[in-house]
């Protein structure tokens, strides 16, 4: 067993549990973070346990660090915490570095036995808008969105098992970097993990030339939508039925790739402010016996990843900074606070059952999660009450 699938089995809590609270919430989320994240500041007035209850409470508040240090009574400053951030934590790592810290604490927070029968996976980008006037060599432009065309870009893999959401891996994309570049390296992490793929869903930006013909090289199903171009593939849609065909993809840059294409045929009730038949075009790489409506209504959860993000996004503490370490650091948190929660829950729920106790899935929401998390970091340290006027 390598040392990542040892971390995957890493419990949060015992076995003799028999309650959750803010207590455990706090120290479950500290461990982790510390435990691959080490700084030496003795004989600074600060210790590790403070930056890190900073930055924890910033994140699961949805908060600006600067706020959270200026109202958690005994935190440092911002401007001391960014200090000793840079100059005790990411001043000798590289952006690599950090990336791989923040996958370790991802990893170390997975559900056991994920490695046992191959997974149903979804790899997609998150953008992180940018609103500063720095320029930086980091930043990626996009479509306008949110009132900007300037984000910091990120990929991830994310499943979903048992009812389980966990985000697997998740990288940092630079400008530089190709489409191409960012899947095959997203799903090299999946394999680092000892995870085994049954089936790959990609959002349709992936759908190119280069990327299907290496997806019809790998040994498990991929399935990705196809943007509605071509006077080919707009007269198969006009006939308004699902279908499974035979499609070839051209491009100047990548050449010629046929692969299968099938059509769903769906009603769209209003979804979207839409009304009527919705024809979706998917690449369907491999040997799949699924049927075509089994495929479309797959994709259209897409294992929730899109939730992956709303909620990662959630617990992201707030920052204008341009740093891209600063910012990376920052999403590890997220996708690890997500992944703690989803841990958490799922270790009551099944104590519940051993225990023969009626504990619900819904008793504990993201939102208590976090409530749990800064209601223990606020005892600890003190919360700002009154101002002077």
């Amino acid at each position: 067993m390598s040392e990542r699938n040892e971390m995957m089995t890493t419990p949060l809590l015992k076995n003799d549990t028999i309650e959750l609270n803010s207590k455990q919430v706090r120290n479950s989320a500290i461990e982790v973070v510390m435990s691959k994240f080490e700084m030496q500041i003795n004989g600074y007035r600060y210790t590790q346990n403070e930056i890190w209850d900073t930055l924890l409470y910033a994140s699961a508040s949805n908060k600006t660090i600067r706020y959270t240090c200026m109202n958690l009574k005994n935190a440092p400053s911002y401007n001391l915490l960014y200090t000793y951030l840079k100059d005790k934590v990411l001043k000798d790592l590289s952006l690599e570095d950090i990336e791989k810290n923040c996958n370790d604490m991802i990893a170390s927070t997975l559900p056991p036995r994920l490695n046992d029968y191959p997974q149903k996976l979804a790899i997609d980008l998150v953008l992180i808008p940018f609103y500063g006037d720095e320029e930086t060599k980091d930043i990626r432009r996009s479509q306008a969105k949110k009132s900007t065309t300037k984000f910091f870009c990120y990929a991830s893999a994310y499943l979903i098992k048992k009812n389980k959401r966990v985000t697997l891996c998740f990288t940092f994309v630079r400008p530089s970097d190709t489409l191409f570049d960012v899947l095959v390296k997203v799903l090299s992490m999946v394999l680092y993990l000892g995870i085994q793929i049954k089936r790959l869903y990609l959002d349709r930006e992936f759908a190119r030339t280069d990327i299907i013909t290496y997806l019809k090289e790998q040994p498990y199903v991929s399935v990705l939508p196809i943007p509605k171009k071509g006077d080919e593939l707009k007269s198969l849609l006009k006939r308004k039925e699902k279908l499974k065909t035979s499609y070839t993809m051209n491009s100047v840059k990548y050449g010629s790739v046929t692969f299968s294409l099938w059509i769903a045929c769906r009603y769209s009730k209003g979804k979207h402010g839409k009304h009527g038949v919705v024809m979706l075009p998917y690449a369907v790489i491999g040997d799949c016996k699924s049927e075509v409506i089994e495929i479309s209504n797959e994709y259209e959860h897409r294992f929730g990843i899109e939730s992956s993000y709303r909620l990662m996004n959630q617990v992201r503490a707030r920052t204008s900074s341009s740093d891209s370490s600063f910012r990376l650091l920052l999403v590890g948190i997220a996708f690890t606070l997500v992944n703690i929660w989803v841990y958490l829950k799922w270790f009551a729920l099944l104590t519940s059952r051993m225990r023969g106790t009626d504990f619900a899935e819904n008793q504990f929401p993201l939102a208590l999660f976090c409530d749990f998390l800064c209601e223990e970091i606020k005892n600890i340290y003190g919360f700002v009450s009154s101002i002077k006027l």
